[in-house]
C-alpha cells in the first residue's frame, strides 16, 4: 500500500474507534491476524479488531491466543476456566498436580530438574526429574544428588541430604567432606577437614588412638570437639585447660579430680 493510501486508511480508522486510538498506536495492527495486547487488547478497541478473541472461550483475556489449544499447557493466564484450562492442554495436568502451580507446567517430565517451585511435593518433585525429598536443595546439576557418587562442594550440603546420601559415611555419620573415600587410607591429611574429632582424626591415619577409643570418646562427649593433639590427652589423670568444659566432661574427669583433691 503507498505511503499517502495507508495513511488516509489509517486516519479512516481513528475516526471509526476514536475512543480506542492513542498516538503511537498503528491503525494496521487492527484484525491483521496477531493479538498485539495492550492498549489494542481492549473492549473499545474489539481486542484488536478480533485478534485478542479466542475462538470458543469470549470471557478468556491472555497475551497470545494461540497459545490456547496448542497441546501444551501453559499455565498462568491461559489455565483458567475461563480459557477452558488452556483449551484443554491443561486437563491431564490439573488432574494430576491440583497444586502446582508454575508459569510452565509443560517443564515438568522434560527430563530436566529445573528447581524452584517446580521441585515441590505439589508439582510430583518437577515430574520426577529432580530427587525427591530435597525441595530446599538448589544446585548446579539436581540429577547428580543420589547417584551414587559423593560429589562433594555445594552437594554435600544439610539441604541436599549430603548429595542425597552419597557423601555419607557410616563409620563416621558426622563426618562431613568431599572425598570420604580418603578416610583411612593409611595417609594423614593434616590440619584438613578430614583431620576433626568427627572424622576419626582422618580415619585414624592422624592420630595414635583406636577406632574404639575415638569411637568411645564421640559416644560419651558428642559435643566435645578436641583437636587431634588433646583428645589423646581426656581422662589420662593430668586436667588439660583446653578440654576443661562441661562438653568435654571436664578433660574427661581429670579437672574434677585435681579440683577436688585442690591441686588447683
Amino acid at each position: 500500500m503507498p505511503i499517502l493510501q495507508k495513511r488516509f486508511a489509517d486516519l479512516e480508522m481513528e475516526s471509526a474507534i476514536p475512543r480506542c486510538y492513542f498516538d503511537g498506536m498503528v491503525m494496521g495492527w487492527f484484525g491483521d491476524g496477531v493479538c498485539d495486547g495492550g492498549l489494542y487488547d481492549r473492549e473499545v478497541c474489539g481486542h484488536d479488531g478480533g485478534d485478542c478473541i479466542v475462538q470458543g472461550y469470549p470471557d478468556c483475556q491472555v497475551d497470545d491466543p494461540p497459545y490456547i489449544g496448542d497441546d501444551e499447557c501453559d499455565g498462568g493466564q491461559y489455565n483458567t476456566e475461563e480459557c477452558g484450562w488452556d483449551g484443554g492442554d491443561c486437563v491431564d495436568f490439573n488432574r494430576q498436580y491440583p497444586n502446582c502451580e508454575v508459569e510452565t507446567p509443560y517443564y515438568l517430565a522434560d527430563e530436566f530438574c529445573h528447581g524452584g517451585r517446580y521441585n515441590t511435593e505439589e508439582c510430583g518433585w518437577d515430574g520426577g526429574d529432580c530427587v525427591e525429598g530435597y525441595p530446599n536443595c538448589q544446585v548446579t546439576d539436581p540429577n547428580k544428588v543420589g547417584d551414587g557418587s559423593c560429589d562433594g562442594g555445594e552437594y554435600n550440603t544439610e539441604e541436599c541430604g549430603w548429595d542425597g546420601g552419597d557423601c555419607l559415611i557410616a563409620e563416621w555419620p558426622n563426618c562431613h567432606i568431599d572425598n570420604p573415600g580418603g578416610l583411612g587410607n593409611g595417609l594423614c591429611n593434616k590440619g584438613s577437614k578430614a583431620d576433626v574429632v568427627e572424622c576419626g582424626f582422618d580415619g585414624g591415619d592422624c592420630t595414635n588412638l583406636g577406632i574404639d577409643d575415638i569411637k568411645e570418646l564421640l559416644r560419651r562427649y558428642p559435643n566435645c570437639h578436641p583437636d587431634n593433639a588433646h583428645a589423646a590427652e581426656m581422662n589420662d589423670g593430668y586436667c588439660l585447660n583446653s578440654n576443661d568444659n562441661a562438653e568435654c566432661g571436664w578433660d574427661g574427669g581429670d579437672c574434677l579430680f585435681e579440683r577436688k583433691n585442690n591441686k588447683f
